[in-house]
């Protein structure tokens, strides 16, 4: 078991960066993309073995992202992050259904933002005092149960910092379930090396669970982004909603301890799959992993991503250059 220490911890600082492009010149086919100011989206490979995981059909209808936004002070901001991931998403995903719960209150240029790239805004009263990290399980899982013999498959993700290079619906069916691990490609974090996931345990958890969690070393399951067949996803979140405890339900990180204190336990009967850093999905890819060059991204392996969570290029991060983004919390 690695040592850490609660008072002289020394954590390393993760420089949250994004990808970002202009939606003025993004086109809705990534074959037939124009050359953008900053990323270069049809020359991303996906070819030959960086196309094998490409086996399932693409994004439709049937199929659906969820996302969830409430507006903080960083919003001024953050706005434009939020522009430039739906922009990539309606371009890699032009034909899936994208709806956005809301809550509390939300700036009119925000619902405007949502119309302009097809996505239902949805809000409901009851959660108006939840954090929306955590109101987002519920008002997800009330949803697709609602709708469900309208959704194939689905996606659960962060709005300003999930980014779709291509249509990852191809690269899953409705018998699988997916779930995102905040592994770089080359460390993981864990509660000895992540400062928020310890902060957060000894807020959420019992001392039993967070031993539990030291011992086993647990590499921690990202709350921003999973994917799966509606049926799988149902369940996974009627088990994570049967576990909310309504003290909490206010509290920024309840979402995360909540989800990995489910997935430690019951990974298997779930039957989740935990991604590493892999070409369908990675969680703030490594430089030393993703490389860049002439506004295409590229692995080690000659492979494009195909979905990061949060991105990693600096002269990427904003449209305008000169805003200063705020981190992540």
């Amino acid at each position: 078991m690695r040592k850490f220490v609660v008072g002289g911890i020394v954590l390393v600082t993760s420089i949250l960066i994004y990808f970002i492009v202009d939606n003025k010149n993004v086109c809705y086919r990534n074959a037939t993309c124009q050359k953008l100011e900053n990323i270069d989206l049809p020359h991303f490979n996906y070819q030959e073995k960086c196309g094998e995981i490409f086996k399932f059909k693409s994004g439709g209808s049937r199929d659906y992202i969820f996302y969830s936004h409430a507006s903080t002070p960083a919003y001024v901001t953050q706005y434009y992050e939020i522009e430039q991931t739906l922009t990539l998403m309606r371009a890699s995903m032009p034909n899936i259904t994208a709806i956005v719960f809301t809550v509390g209150v939300i700036p009119h240029n925000f619902t405007e933002l949502m119309k302009k790239y097809n996505v239902t805004q949805i809000e409901d009263i009851q959660y108006e005092n939840w954090s929306c990290v955590n109101a987002r399980i519920p008002m997800t899982l009330e949803y697709m149960k609602k709708h469900k013999s309208e959704i194939d498959r689905a996606i659960f993700s962060d709005l300003r910092d999930v980014f779709y290079f291509t249509d990852v619906f191809r690269t899953f069916n409705e018998s699988e379930l997916y779930w995102l691990l905040e592994c770089t490609g080359i460390d993981c974090f864990q509660i000895s090396n992540r400062y928020a996931h310890f902060s957060w345990m000894i807020q959420f958890a019992s001392k039993k669970d967070v031993k539990k969690f030291m011992e086993r070393e647990w590499v921690f399951v990202n709350g921003g982004l999973g994917m799966g067949g509606v049926e799988k996803m149902i369940h996974f979140f009627e088990e994570l909603n049967d576990t909310i405890e309504m003290s909490y339900v206010d509290r920024w990180g309840y979402d995360q301890t909540l989800l990995n204190a489910l997935v430690i336990d019951k990974q298997q009967s779930l039957g989740i799959i935990l991604q590493n850093c892999t070409q369908r999905m990675c969680f703030l890819p490594d430089k030393r992993v993703l490389h860049f060059h002439n506004g295409v991204a590229t692995y080690s392996s000659g492979c494009s991503p195909i979905v990061t969570h949060k991105g990693v290029v600096e002269s990427w991060r904003s449209l305008y250059g000169n805003i200063s983004l705020p981190e992540d919390r």
